[in-house]
């Protein structure tokens, strides 16, 4: 790292550690937004769960609110899924009784008819 570049990155961390204390961690875009050299080959490691990004202050404030938020909205996604499913389901049973008593029905009609004409043979005789 030259000189010049040290330099920069000293008079940038009171600016860093600003927005540290705002959203409780640094992103690569902050870094960019300062013009702080990154590591070009690296891929950009934002959008990763919070145990594999590169620093991570767990005594944040703000970004324990943000996590407790997250999982929040996960547990909450989870819940309208499994009622969705539920519904689905409970849907799909009712068809399959409807259908079912609609086949017994017919089963009972045919039934029905067979003993009448069966009654109506042995009168024949």
């Amino acid at each position: 790292m030259s000189n010049e570049e040290e330099a920069h990155i000293m008079e940038v961390v009171p600016k860093l550690a600003l927005i540290l204390n705002q959203q409780g961690e640094l992103l690569d875009s902050d870094f960019d937004i300062l013009k702080v050299r990154v590591d070009d080959t690296i891929k950009s490691k934002d959008s990763l769960v919070l145990s594999r990004k590169r620093m991570v202050l767990l005594t944040n404030a703000v970004l324990v609110q943000k996590e407790e938020e997250k999982r929040k909205k996960k547990i909450e996604d989870n819940q309208q899924n499994l009622q969705k499913k539920r519904v689905r389901k409970e849907k799909s049973e009712a068809r399959k009784g409807a259908k079912a008593a609609k086949e017994d029905k017919k089963k009972t009609v045919q039934e029905k008819e067979k003993v009448e004409s069966d009654e109506g043979s042995e009168d024949e005789y």
